[in-house]
């Protein structure tokens, strides 16, 4: 069951900078009983900016770009290791990107 937001919640969150898209994915987990984290993983250039922990032992690498932004040649080259491993991993631009992927687990909490 996805969760839609309503008009004015979009438009504020209708991103402009990074931190916006940042403030909207911990929102978006948190309805959903789960929270994220600011990784750094020691040694791994490019490695991704959030863990998100769901319910039902899910984990997602997350990478978040502000709207306009570019992945660097790391940031690639960790991207593809993922798809390659079949790892659970994203990057979203934009709020209707996190919107679209968060459809896919049940909201908990409103």
């Amino acid at each position: 069951m996805g969760c839609r937001i309503g008009t004015k919640l979009a438009a504020h969150f209708m991103s402009t900078s990074e931190r916006e898209v940042e403030e909207y994915l911990i929102w978006a987990v948190a309805v959903r009983g789960g929270f994220s984290k600011k990784v750094r993983f020691i040694g791994v250039r490019g490695s991704p900016d959030r863990a998100v922990f769901l319910p039902n032992g899910v984990l997602w690498l997350i990478e978040l770009k502000a709207p306009k932004g570019r992945l660097s040649e790391h940031q690639k080259l960790f991207a593809e290791d993922m798809r390659r491993l079949k790892q659970p991993y994203a990057c979203f631009w934009t709020v209707e990107q996190i919107d679209a992927w968060a459809q896919n687990f049940k909201v908990l909490v409103l």
